[in-house]
């Protein structure tokens, strides 16, 4: 087991020193040395008195004052349990054996000897002292436990660590750690059967997180014999979330009996909610189950709701559910409704004809300020926009849904918040109609076989009565001589003067309206395609006259008529509409005369050519002298008009091929363009002044004449050019 090697590996033994075991061998004969050679020394390292099962012991035999040392011997209880030569020549004076784990049957009394050899004879030298190797088992591993089981603690929760060695025969003492750093450790007395330690975490923080153990000890011999540690136990610690906010949806600063109120937990910015919970002011859950939206509604109509609320969130770390401190509290406070208004009707008829006004009038009861009303149409939408203060709303029967029932209400304030009333009692609003249904009296029996329908109001022709639907029976309604009025009268019909079907912006245009059945009219109205009666006053002779100038006088219009009967005025309905088109005059076209000078001299020609911008709508030319039309043949004029469809560049010439005296004056010209069927002229071109010359010389006929016939040539050409290319084409 002992190997022989050089002083230096003594320090740091062969590996097959690990694997080699000791073993016993016969008892050698006992050898005296000379009483001048020292005994070696044997010693144990790490020196303990005792060892525990598995630990690693070394040992070391030296001498002193001897050397060509030969051989080393070790020995137990008396024994040689190895025996080794040492390699020549020797130079150290000592030798160690490791043994890597030691173990009970290991336990022992240990010797060691040299001998040397001279002449071939062995000469033992005298043995080392005896030492003793105590060998104990070790003590099992601890138990850790953490008390309550967390995945993970919040900050200012109470935590117990509990230390078991109960497999330990004997415990002396226990040592808790934290991090691998001891923080607590306590002895046990010696008659105490309890192997138990316990180290409580009173309020967790942050500073607590980390990686516990715990250990066992005893005292053997004065050498404390440790447990391995314990398993470690992770402890995280997590600060509880900061409080959310609660609101009230709606905000308001009191609540009417019967709303329902929505309460709104909003936590902190970067927080991942999982869920809220709701109290009351009592700290009651008032939450069934679990919010996932932060929302929960209360209803007003309960009788416990006027008090203050609060709520908290949570997230889930590590599996556990970590709760946010509580909002601050939110009031909620409640009061009733006032008690319903009464609402009448101004002028209080039975009936309405379509196009009259009537006045909603709201009342609200005694003793009640009411700061505002509100009125309603039997769907139940708001149709008085704004605030009416005086309890009173103006409605149009010209309105096709004018026809039904209405309500209204008051408000006071309370808190800074608008407290409605009730509603009133509906009250309807009856208007002619012109759909004929049977009507039953179920009372009487009675059938009244032509009604006009009132959506569920309907009036009966024959017996003047008024019939209202309940439940779906007609039933009678009251008694009205209004019901004796006829139908609305026929629309009439719209025409224009002067009839365009486009007019330009400056003219003036006028409506017709026109009763087609000889009704007697006593006046006419007339109205935009926007609704808007543009007419002013009262026209009684069907006529009105709008002015194209007016940047939206392009679009459609109405008008109707009406007459008076018992004194009520009986409207029409509407004339389809009539568009009234509106565009602009043309661009203003160029003229230009050749000679370029004005200045013409007899026996020499003039072209004078009107040039219209653009070429996209069919057109037509005009030239004028002094004010005055010409036709061609007048002041033995030509006029030559290359028109759209030739491809042209909308060009025309008035040609003079002999001038004289008559031809001096001011010229102008201008074109039409075909717009929907009517010719819209442009403006007048610029003047040019044509002026006679007497003076002439024979060089200048020849080059006007040339001039002349070499444009008309080249006029000719491009005619028959564009002419050919249309054919082609």
């Amino acid at each position: 087991m002992v190997g022989s090697t050089s002083p230096d590996t003594y320090r740091t033994l062969p590996p097959q020193i690990h694997s080699m075991s000791l073993k016993l061998s016969p008892p050698l004969a006992v050898l005296s040395f000379p009483a001048a050679l020292p005994a070696p020394k044997l010693n144990l390292s790490p020196p303990r008195p005792v060892y525990v099962a598995g630990e690693a012991v070394t040992l070391t035999c030296s001498v002193t004052g001897v050397s060509n040392l030969s051989g080393i011997r070790y020995y137990k209880e008396n024994k040689e349990i190895d025996s080794q030569k040492l390699p020549s020549p020797w130079h150290s004076d000592s030798h160690s054996v490791w043994l890597p784990g030691v173990s009970r049957s290991q336990a022992g009394s240990y010797s060691c000897a040299f001998w040397k050899t001279e002449s071939g004879q062995e000469i033992p030298l005298e043995r080392s002292q005896l030492i003793r190797i105590a060998v104990t088992d070790p003590l099992p591993s601890p138990q850790l436990t953490v008390s309550p089981p967390q995945p993970a603690y919040i900050a200012g929760e109470a935590v117990t660590l509990t230390c078991s060695a109960a497999g330990a025969p004997t415990v002396s003492g226990i040592r808790f750690f934290k991090d691998r750093q001891e923080i607590y450790s306590k002895e046990l007395p010696a008659s105490s059967n309890s192997h138990t330690e316990s180290l409580p975490l009173l309020s967790v923080s942050a500073g607590s997180a980390g990686q516990y153990s715990c250990e066992s000890w005893e005292t053997v011999s004065g050498r404390e014999i440790k447990s391995t540690r314990s398993r470690p136990r992770s402890i995280k610690v997590t600060a509880r979330p900061p409080p959310p906010s609660l609101s009230l949806d709606p905000p308001w600063p009191i609540y009417i009996r019967g709303e329902h109120v929505t309460l709104r937990c909003s936590g902190q910015l970067n927080e991942e909610a999982a869920g809220y919970r709701f109290f009351n002011q009592r700290g009651e859950q008032i939450s069934s189950g679990e919010s996932s939206q932060g929302t929960w509604q209360i209803n007003m109509s309960d009788a416990a709701a006027s008090q203050a609320y609060t709520c908290l969130y949570w997230r889930v770390e590590r599996g556990r559910e970590i709760p946010s401190e509580k909002s601050p509290p939110v009031p909620v406070l409640v009061t009733e409704h006032p008690p319903p208004p009464s609402l009448s009707l101004d002028p209080p008829q039975p009936i309405y004809i379509r196009g009259e006004q009537v006045t909603l009038r709201c009342s609200g009861q005694l003793n009640e300020k009411a700061a505002g009303y509100r009125f309603f149409n039997q769907r139940g939408e708001q149709i008085s926009s704004g605030v009416s203060s005086q309890g009173a709303w103006q409605i149009s029967t010209s309105d096709s849904a004018a026809s039904q029932a209405y309500t209204c209400q008051y408000w006071r304030v309370e808190c800074g918040r608008e407290i409605p009333s009730e509603k009133s009692p509906c009250v309807p609003v009856l208007v002619t109609g012109e759909t004929l249904f049977p009507c039953w009296e179920s009372q009487a029996g009675r059938n009244h076989p032509w009604i006009i329908s009132l959506g569920q109001a309907a009036l009966g022709r024959e017996t003047g009565e008024v019939c209202v639907r309940e439940s779906g029976t007609w039933l009678i309604y009251l008694p009205s001589p209004l019901l004796s009025l006829p139908a609305r009268p026929p629309p009439p019909s719209l025409s224009l003067d002067p009839p365009h079907p486009i007019y330009i912006r400056g003219e003036l245009v006028t409506l017709r309206c026109l009763d087609q059945l000889n009704e007697e009219a006593a006046g006419y109205r007339f109205f935009n395609q926007s609704g808007e009666q543009i007419s002013s006053g009262v026209s009684s002779q069907g006529t009105w006259q709008i002015n194209t100038s007016d940047a939206a006088a392009s679009q459609a219009y109405t008008c109707l008529y009406w007459r008076v009967e018992r004194g009520r005025e009986i409207p029409s309905e509407k004339s389809p509409p009539v568009p009234v088109s509106v565009t602009d005059p043309p661009p203003q076209p160029e003229l230009s005369v050749d000679p370029p000078s004005g200045a013409v001299s007899e026996g020499f020609s003039l072209n004078i050519t009107c040039t219209a911008p653009g070429d996209t709508r069919e057109q037509r030319f005009h030239f004028y002298k002094d004010g005055v039309k010409l036709v061609p043949g007048d002041l033995e004029s030509e006029i030559s008009t290359m028109e759209p469809g030739t491809g042209s560049l909308n060009v025309s010439v008035l040609s003079i091929p002999w001038a004289g005296p008559s031809i001096t004056g001011e010229f102008t010209c201008g074109y039409e363009e075909n717009v929907a069927g009517r010719w819209i002229p442009s403006p007048r071109s610029r003047a040019v002044n044509v002026t006679w010359n007497v003076m002439v010389s024979a060089r200048d006929i020849l080059l006007r004449t040339g001039g002349v016939l070499l444009l008309i040539a080249a006029l000719t050409a491009l005619l028959c050019y564009c002419r050919r290319k249309k054919r082609g084409g």
